[in-house]
Order: structure tokens, then C-alpha cells, then sequence
């Protein structure tokens, strides 16, 4: 049995991106850039009104009051997308859309609602330079870059990518996975079920966690309890896809037959059984045929609290790899008081399922309910993971614990 980081740095250090692939922006949402972008203009492209109102020259308006007001001549209107209104002069203003682009001569704009309308126009107040103008290059300059490699796309990010010009990007191509449950014992929702059956949490739920990656590429196969049909299943599975993941028959029992299985179809054992709870029963291996790259498989433990948690922990790490997320792997870890005390075993890292809350004083946590790993209700309450270290077997309230945020993408 190994510690939780080993197990981490061995999954790390055998994913590797599964190269790249350009695609049209308006089908790219989900992937990871695989190039920074830079912008070829300056962004705004030039200056441009913030509002709707009148365009000026702030000088004009220096000895503007209710008692002494001034009048302003309008010379002409643009819109956005509009040309030029010409040349305006000292006395004179022209009436401006949202983004349309400021005369040279202007140097602020008024807000409609802040001079009374007419012709001429009645200003009753004093303008500063540079109201309401947004400025050329203001949030980018020409060669800049605004998107680094690495970055998910986001509806932002391809609103960006629009706004720049840019029609297709390089991205990281997504994985193909296939997720394998194994038991007997599952029927289907919305169906009755026999004497000692459940219905099956594991799938959608862990289809769920797949597609809030942005992985949308899933076979899922529910495969009972022994070795022919297992074997079958796995052998096309690793023809057929980039990572496996399989659910359950990862232990000791008498009816566990991945481990063997993979073993003969010559998956690389890389661990088996780590010191974390949930999810002692955990497996990974990789698979190289020839001709083939190489292939990701897990093995997740069936309770259903110890494979969400340890898809969390150990395969959403190496997903994030593969699909060239920036800083995969990297949990923000930070302290937060303990509001009650936690009884743990002892001897393994324990992942306390938490929920957070704040203070003037800082962060402060407590445990949920219904710690065990069948009892998916604790889980949907968390919303962070509370680090009960190896050693501890009692943690007091008050004392300072590590906390991880509990992120599903």
C-alpha cells in the first residue's frame, strides 16, 4: 500500500497530453487551448463612447450650471458602426451612440440623461476630459497576449476569441473513455427491483463528473461479476479508448476479478491499494500495445462515495493532464478552523467530507453527516475535503485544519 501523494505522482507522471487539433471556435467549447493567442489589433480597435449621450470638448462645459448653462450646437449623430460626423469646433457637439467612434476633436462624452435634449443641446454641468471615452488598446495592446496555453474554454473565452478575429484555434484533443461497472447486483432506474439488487448510482453519476471536464466521448458497459465477459469487455476497451475506468471488483472478495484480468490482458500494474479513506481499493496501470499510444486504466473501489471521491483525487488529476489544463494536478490546500472534533482510524489520509463558511475571523469548517463511504448524501452537502493526516485519530474543534475545495470541473 502506498500514501496517497505516491499514488498522485505516479497517475501524473504517466499521463501525458494526446497532441493537438484545430478547431472551429463555435465547436470548442470544453477543450484546452494548446497555443496562446495574441491580439492582432489593439482592443478596443479605436475610441469609442461607453454610453449614449453627446460628444464634447470639456473646455466647453468648464463654467456649466444650473444658473449659467451652456448651450452646445448639434452638428450631427453617430452609431455605432457609424463614420465620422466631421469636424466639430468649440461650441458644438455631436450625438453619439454606444461604441461609436469618437471625433478626434472630442474629449468626453455627456450622458443623455444628463443635459436636457434639444438644439442646441443645455448643459448644466462641468465634464472632465476623458469621460466616458473608452480609450484605443486600453484592455490590450497590439501583440499582447491575452490567452495563455492551457486555458479551458470558457463562453468568455470564446467571446475573446471572437472578438479578436479568430475563426479556429489549436486546442488539446480530448480523451475517449470507456467506464466499466462490474457487479451483480444493479438494476436499472426506473425499474423494480429484485430481492437484493440496487440500482446503479456509479454511472451516471461518474458520466456526470466525465462531462463536467468536458469529456464527452464515453462508452459505458455494466459488466457482472465474471472473468469471460470481463475479459471481453476490458480487451475492446483498451483497443477502443484512451483511459479506462473500471467500478467495483478492485478488493480482495472472491468475486473481485478486474486486478487478475488486467493483469492477463498485460495491463502494467503502476499501484494497488492506497493509504486514503475513502478509497483504499484503488488501482492504476497503463497499457502500451504496439502501434498503440499509451493507455490510462483505473480501477475505483464500488462503494459510491469512494469512487466519486477517488475519481476527485486521483483520475480528474490525470484527466486534467491530458487535456492540457494549466496547473493539473495542483490542489489549493488552505487552513480553516475546526468547528467539531473529528474521530478518525488513524493510519491512512483521511478525506473528511466538510462544509465551509466564513467569519470576520477567516475560514471555518465543519464535517458533514453520514460519513460513510455508501452514503452519498453526506457527499452532495460538501463542499470540501478535510485533511485528517495519517497520524491523527482525534482532532479537536479549534484546531486549524487543511482544507481542499471540492471543484467537479
Amino acid at each position: 500500500m502506498i500514501s496517497y501523494a505516491q499514488a498522485l505522482e505516479i497517475v501524473l507522471s504517466s499521463a501525458d497530453p494526446l497532441g493537438t487539433v484545430s478547431i472551429q471556435i463555435e465547436k470548442v467549447d470544453g477543450f484546452c487551448l494548446a497555443q496562446p493567442v495574441s491580439t492582432p489589433d489593439p482592443i478596443p480597435r479605436f475610441d469609442n463612447s461607453a454610453v449614449d449621450g453627446y460628444g464634447v470638448m470639456a473646455s466647453d462645459t468648464a463654467t456649466a450650471s444650473s444658473a449659467v448653462p451652456v448651450r452646445l450646437a448639434l452638428i450631427g449623430t453617430i452609431g455605432a458602426g457609424g463614420s465620422n460626423a466631421g469636424t466639430i469646433k468649440s461650441g458644438q457637439a455631436v450625438k453619439i451612440f454606444t461604441g461609436g467612434a469618437i471625433p478626434s476633436e472630442v474629449d468626453a462624452v455627456i450622458m443623455r440623461e444628463d443635459v436636457r435634449e434639444s438644439d442646441p443641446i443645455i448643459v448644466t454641468q462641468p465634464v472632465q476630459s476623458g469621460t466616458n471615452i473608452r480609450r484605443t488598446g486600453e484592455e490590450f495592446k497590439v501583440g499582447q497576449v491575452v490567452l495563455e496555453s492551457g486555458i479551458k474554454v470558457t463562453p468568455a473565452v470564446i467571446g475573446l476569441l471572437a472578438q479578436l478575429g479568430v475563426a479556429s484555434v489549436e486546442v488539446y484533443r480530448k480523451p475517449t473513455v470507456a467506464l466499466i461497472i462490474t457487479g451483480n447486483e444493479f438494476g436499472s432506474s426506473g425499474r423494480s427491483l429484485s430481492a437484493g439488487q440496487i440500482y446503479d448510482c456509479n454511472t451516471p453519476a461518474l458520466v456526470a463528473a466525465l462531462k463536467s471536464l468536458g469529456i464527452d466521448s464515453i462508452e459505458t458497459f455494466r459488466i457482472e461479476d465474471a472473468p469471460d465477459p470481463l475479459r471481453a469487455c476490458l480487451k475492446e476497451a483498451l483497443h477502443r479508448h484512451d483511459v479506462i475506468i473500471t467500478v467495483g471488483g478492485i478488493s480482495m472478495g472472491d468475486f473481485d476479478y478486474v486486478r487478475p484480468v488486467l493483469t492477463a490482458l498485460g495491463v502494467e500494474q503502476k499501484y494497488w491499494q492506497v493509504a486514503m479513506k475513502p478509497g483504499k481499493p484503488n488501482y492504476f496501470g497503463t497499457y502500451v500495445s504496439k502501434g498503440e499510444r499509451k493507455k490510462l486504466v483505473f480501477g475505483l473501489p464500488g462503494n459510491p462515495v469512494s469512487a466519486l471521491v477517488s475519481f476527485l483525487l486521483l483520475v480528474k488529476p490525470a484527466l486534467h493532464t491530458i487535456l492540457g489544463r494549466a496547473g493539473a494536478g495542483s490542489s489549493d490546500l488552505f487552513n480553516a478552523k475546526l468547528m467539531k472534533s473529528i474521530n478518525s482510524e488513524g493510519g491512512r489520509l483521511e478525506f473528511v467530507r466538510g462544509r465551509l463558511s466564513t467569519t470576520v475571523t477567516g475560514w471555518e469548517v465543519e464535517p458533514v453527516a453520514r460519513q460513510g463511504s455508501h452514503m452519498l448524501g453526506g457527499l452532495t452537502k460538501a463542499d470540501c475535503f478535510i485533511r485528517c493526516p495519517e497520524p491523527a485519530e482525534h482532532i479537536k474543534a479549534g484546531q486549524s485544519v487543511a482544507v481542499q475545495k471540492i471543484q467537479w470541473d
